[in-house]
């Protein structure tokens, strides 16, 4: 029941980070080479195959969903960092200096919420895998969010810009 449901769970989320990935380009060729050899570096899995766990869509055994996961979780870190370093160079001092506070307190918050919520799984094969796809869930969002302060125009935005 466990590998049916994280299945079921693992096609939803894969779903759900290629829309997102699809819809606000964040799937560049850079930007999915930087997630390779990041997830390589920290796995220590070959470049060649975190390339094929990551397009296989995670469908072998525990070791390529983890990997692919890791994958998937470090491409949309990076895509929100590139959004919020965007961001942080477009505001004035006292905004920056805000968003900065910010983002370090949502990185707090999102590390502990997912540890939380995974920790149903602790010591089984599925926990890291668990994690990593409520860390993906979640930075996903805030990518979203940091992305609409980025493109808004309108009375209320949060400022002042350079």
């Amino acid at each position: 029941l466990e590998r049916r449901l994280l299945s079921f769970a693992r096609l939803l989320s894969c779903i759900a980070l290629f829309a997102f990935a699809s819809s606000s380009s964040v799937a560049s060729e850079a930007l999915n080479e930087r997630a390779v050899v990041a997830t390589a570096q920290r796995t220590g899995a070959s470049q060649d195959r975190v390339r094929e766990a990551a397009t296989t869509g995670c469908e072998a055994d525990m070791f390529s969903m983890n990997l692919c996961a890791e994958y998937q979780f470090i491409l949309v870190d990076q895509a929100m960092n590139d959004i919020y370093k965007r961001l942080l160079a477009s505001y004035a001092a006292r905004p920056a200096s805000l968003l900065t506070k910010g983002q370090r307190a949502w990185l707090g918050y999102r590390d502990r919420a997912c540890t939380f919520e995974s920790s149903g799984l602790e010591g089984g094969s599925a926990h890291a895998y668990s994690a990593l796809r409520c860390m993906s869930e979640k930075t996903k969002a805030r990518a979203k969010e940091l992305q609409s302060y980025e493109t808004c125009t309108e009375g209320g935005c949060p400022g002042p810009r350079k």
